[in-house]
């Protein structure tokens, strides 16, 4: 006798363990197509080998690769050279050239995809940013460790449910930019959903929070000398008010805190957003406490009842 459908998802959503589910698959076409679907609905792949299988199979099975929502690609140093068979293994530009190309095939058909995190640690090159071209879906949580260009902008500008943005390159040179830009105070036609943005360089705020609801910011400022920081921070500042919705949360690094800059810093946001900013998260901040500098980094919550 058979089941409702959902009757079959439900069990196999209970079954924790994947190789359980893999089984799952083989005792009828019901249970395959439910195993399938919790199997397939997030995936998380690193080692080059299976990575390159698992695209293999996005890029030839549809029905499959549109039941993928989340998606996580990782590479470190030196993956690439650590091959089962050294007889099999290849060079290593034809291996990244062949790992790349894998990935760009499977994402185009990943129609679904809601999530997808890029990490790149070491010293991986991120010039592949053009595995994004021909994409069709709509992201919700965009993770990219790749290399801020044209490739990248032309993305964004499709990215229209895009809500969380992570970036960790970013070049203010690249003519594109114009493209993505905004000096209103309207919401943006182009990421018009965005509201949490962490990105390394604070030139980037200035190019993705106007005209945005951008809500939560995480950056870092990139010179230690007080005056630069002094005009990156007016800088800062500035294209965060920017934003069409206030500003909750701001995470800014900094590669000496300490305590004047930090008691500098929160005299600016009082400026800038007035005495009582809807800000509830700030830090992490070097503050003095008792009237003692302290060596270690605190975090601050402002204006929480």
């Amino acid at each position: 006798m058979k089941l409702p459908p959902e009757v079959y998802l439900n069990i196999a959503r209970h079954v924790e363990i994947r190789a359980d589910l893999r089984a799952l698959c083989l005792v009828s076409k019901e249970f395959r197509t439910a195993a399938e679907r919790v199997l397939y609905r997030a995936l998380d792949t690193s080692e080059p080998s299976n990575t390159i299988m698992l695209c293999r199979v996005l890029a030839e099975q549809p029905r499959l690769s549109r039941l993928v929502a989340a998606l996580t690609i990782s590479l470190d140093e030196g993956q690439g050279d650590n091959r089962r068979n050294p007889q099999e293994q290849e060079p290593s530009s034809s291996l990244s050239h062949y790992y790349w190309t894998s990935i760009s095939c499977a994402l185009r058909n990943t129609a679904s995809l809601r999530l997808l995190r890029v990490h790149l640690n070491g010293g991986i090159p991120i010039n592949y940013t053009w595995i994004l071209d021909g994409c069709s879906f709509q992201l919700h949580m965009f993770h990219c460790d790749l290399a801020w260009d044209v490739h990248l902008i032309s993305f964004l500008i499709t990215q229209r449910e895009l809500t969380d943005l992570h970036i960790s390159d970013f070049d203010g040179d690249v003519p594109e930019n114009l493209s993505i830009s905004t000096h209103s105070l309207r919401q943006a036609h182009i990421l018009p959903r965005l509201s949490i943005l962490d990105c390394t360089f604070t030139e980037a705020v200035g190019l993705l929070v106007p005209g945005r609801p951008v809500t939560h910011v995480k950056t870092c400022f990139s010179s230690s000398n007080r005056e630069t920081r002094r005009v990156e921070l007016a800088l800062l500042l500035a294209d965060l008010r920017l934003s069409i919705q206030p500003i909750y949360s701001l995470t800014v690094a900094d590669e000496s805190y300490t305590p004047a800059f930090s008691l500098e810093l929160l005299s600016s946001l009082v400026k800038a957003f007035g005495p009582t900013p809807q800000l509830r998260y700030l830090g992490p901040l070097a503050l003095p406490v008792d009237g003692s500098e302290v060596g270690d980094t605190r975090s601050t919550y402002v204006g929480c009842e």
